[in-house]
């Protein structure tokens, strides 16, 4: 079982470092590498603590409002009865029913989605549940002094890191991310400088 261990804990550690310096994570490419690892992480702990009969210490009152947040997301992304989403969000129903009218619409539907923008509610649910998973993951995992500290030391110096190369980047003056990649989703590499 030592190896489950040695793998939700690299790569806990490898979220941890990777995310930032994958740009916050916000490419599409990013986010699969980070769902990747946080999924990883989680299963490998899931199969550790069952194994060892150990899986009610993963139960906590923290994971409440993460469950909840993930139904709430969930729930944008299905189809309702018009009735009902009429009843609880009437502009929403107005704008899916606006645009079925439009020339080359679906025409009167009995059942619209929440979300005006499904792919990016799919997309949300992803990335929450892997935020889920990587909490999961660490507070399962983190069960000493030593692991604790060695989760603030990565944490610590990607931190450094990351506002080492804002700095230079700053002072170079280029407008790519580590002087190379263009922006597919736009925004300043690490933030904009604010000058009067």
């Amino acid at each position: 079982m030592n190896y489950l261990s040695k793998t939700t804990s690299f790569c806990l550690i490898a979220a941890l470092g990777f995310a930032p310096l994958a740009f916050g994570a916000v490419e599409p490419w990013a986010c699969s590498v980070l769902a990747l690892l946080a999924y990883t992480a989680l299963a490998a702990l899931l199969v550790r603590v069952v194994a060892a009969g150990e899986a009610r210490k993963l139960a906590t009152p923290l994971l409440v409002p993460a469950v909840l947040a993930l139904l709430l997301v969930a729930l944008q992304g299905i189809r309702w009865p018009a009735g009902l989403l009429e009843y609880v969000s009437p502009r929403t129903a107005a704008l899916h029913e606006a645009v079925a009218a439009l020339p080359g619409g679906d025409g009167p539907a009995r059942s619209f989605a929440p979300s005006l923008y499904p792919y990016a509610t799919r997309c949300a649910l992803i990335m929450l549940s892997a935020y889920v998973a990587l909490f999961l993951a660490a507070y399962g995992h983190v069960r000493s002094r030593s692991e604790l500290g060695k989760l603030a030391a990565v944490i610590v110096s990607v931190g450094f890191v990351v506002s080492l190369l804002g700095i230079l980047q700053n002072l170079s003056g280029t407008h790519k991310l580590y002087w190379w990649r263009e922006l597919s989703q736009g925004g300043a590499p690490f933030g904009a400088l604010c000058l009067p």
